[in-house]
Formats: structure tokens, sequence, C-alpha cells
């Protein structure tokens, strides 16, 4: 509603049938897409946004002032993030990540016919991963810390089986709504997903056992057996908040405090370690490259290989060849 109230004073949006958004129109537009991402994701995150967001501007409205969003636009921006000695490789990627995310926006509203900074390259991907992998025993020990008798519990226990088990991130999660879900009987369930840096929506399936869970959860919510599917997948449960969807900060609450409980809580060790060591078990039983890059719904294969070869590093490493020497 707010991007259509501001976009009634920005001339030349798709509404004209020329998309044309320039560098005195972009406040509002920024100012529109950090209010509606506020209401799903972390303050951090909202304030990271926000500032580089606002390196983008202040560098759009010195360098290039003459040029709308456009591709000509995005390369020459990245260009300038690679030049600037001062920005490490990690910086320039959130730089564009942001951009990124911003214009995904305008296109989701139709104020761009495509994301001029989706076919943008970034610095190179780092070549092993950040987060801990867990362990089958590990992601079934955590699974166990929820209290699957209350509906809190219930609640808890999807969210991480979700991430593990469709690789759904928790920003999806919070921002999935009730008729994103449909359900195919004994084949589970597909659940459509807001995927990062899309448009459009993804399906990831909730396998069959997962899914009569999930449809459980709902049911006890809705004991009359009508879903509103503008209703939250996903909702708060306290008194004060009943209702209420649930954000990606209240996620993160409930997830570590069963990674503490499970004796889990280490660096490096978060709700995208539930993604990421899903999987990687995944890829370990079976699953093929392209398998894994449909279910994790990587933009590149690339992004898959990275975890891929860490999970072949652990495994085919050629120190296995040495531990006989003692």
């Amino acid at each position: 509603m707010l991007l259509r109230q501001v976009a009634r004073g920005i001339p030349g949006t798709m509404e004209s049938g020329s998309p044309l958004i320039t560098s005195d129109q972009a406040p509002a537009l920024i100012a529109a897409f950090i209010q509606e991402r506020a209401a799903a994701i972390a303050d951090t995150t909202v304030a990271t946004y926000a500032r580089k967001l606002t390196t983008f501007h202040e560098w759009w409205r010195d360098h290039e002032p003459s040029l709308p969003v456009n591709e000509t636009l995005a390369t020459r921006y990245a260009r300038w993030l690679a030049t600037q000695g001062t920005r490490s490789k990690a910086s320039q990627g959130l730089h564009l990540s942001a951009v990124r995310q911003w214009a995904c926006f305008l296109l989701t509203a139709g104020h761009l016919s495509i994301n001029p900074f989706a076919a943008v390259s970034g610095p190179p991907r780092a070549r092993w991963l950040r987060h801990r992998l867990l362990t089958r025993t590990d992601l079934q020990a955590l699974l166990k810390q929820f209290a699957v008798t209350t509906l809190v519990g219930q609640r808890d226990y999807l969210l991480a089986a979700l991430m593990i088990r469709t690789g759904a991130r928790e920003s999806e999660l919070a921002v999935a709504d009730i008729g994103d879900l449909t359900e195919y009987g004994e084949e589970g369930s597909l659940l459509l997903l807001h995927s990062k840096g899309k448009a459009k929506q993804e399906p990831v399936v909730v396998r069959p056992d997962l899914s009569t869970k999930l449809w459980a959860y709902l049911r006890q919510r809705y004991p009359d057996g009508r879903f509103p599917p503008q209703d939250p997948l996903f909702t708060n449960h306290h008194p004060s908040s009943r209702g209420e969807r649930m954000t990606t900060r209240g996620m993160r609450k409930q997830l570590k405090a069963a990674f503490t409980e499970a004796g889990l809580a280490q660096p490096h060790v978060t709700a995208l370690s539930l993604r990421l060591s899903g999987g990687a078990l995944a890829y370990r039983k079976g699953a093929s490259p392209s398998e894994l890059k449909k279910t994790m719904r990587h933009e590149s294969i690339q992004t898959t290989q990275v975890l891929i070869d860490q999970v072949n590093r652990i495994r085919f490493g050629a120190e296995r060849y040495l531990d006989d020497i003692q």
C-alpha cells in the first residue's frame, strides 16, 4: 500500500509503459522498501540495508545523476565498489546485495520490468563456509528440545524442521502465508516461498510426515477447519501479541534457546546452519548437484558448489590416507 502511494508521485513507472526511476525519486522508494522489510526482519538487518542503500544513493547522486535504474547503473556501481580500496570483498557483496533486494522489491511492485542488479556479479565467493555444518545427531538433538505438546513447541519444531528439510530461510518463513501452502495428500505439501533476491515465489516440498505435523498445527489454530489464506503461516502465541506474524527476530530467539539446550550454542551456529546442514546431508545421501540447487533455490550452481566442495573436502581429503602414521 505504501509503495502504491509513493508511486503516484513518480512519473515514468510501469504504469506509463516506460520504467524510469531516477536518483531524485529513489529516497521515497528506498524508504518504502525499508518500512516493508522492517516488519519481517531484525532491526540490525534493517539498519544494514539502510546504510548500504544510503551509500548507493549518495554515489548515484554524485557520480551518475543522469542515469535511471538500469543495467548500466548497476555495472558502474559494482565497478566503483570494487575500486574502493577501503572496502573488503565481503563489504562489496553486502552493498550489492542490499541494492539487489531493493530492485527486487521494485520489480515485484511493477516499477521495473527486470532486476538490473541480478546479473551483476559481486566479488568471488568464499570457498569455505563460515557457518558450522551440523551432523545428523546434532540436528536430531536440536529437534528434541521443542515441547511439541504445546502450540509454541509445535511451531518452533516446524520452523527448525522446515529450515533443515526444505532449505527454507527464516526470512522466507516470516513472510509465508497459509495460502502459500497446498496439500497433496499422501505426497505431502508444496510450500511457495518468496526466495531471496527473486520476485517470484518458488516451491519447496514438505514431505508427508512433516506435512501432517504442519497441518495439525494449523488445525489447532483454526479448529473450524477454515484456513484464511492471507493469515501468517507462523504466528506469535503470547497473549500480548497472539495472532501477529512471527518475525525473524522471534525465530532467532527461539532457535538460540534450543541451540543452548541441545549443547550446540557455538560461534557460527545459527538458523542458517540448519539450512546448510540439511543441504549437506542431502548431498551426502545421494542428492545430485542439480537436485540440491533446486531445493536450496540458489541462483547459480556455483553457489551450490561451495557447499558441495566443503562436504567433499571433509569426506575425501587426502588426510585420510595418513591415518596409519601414529
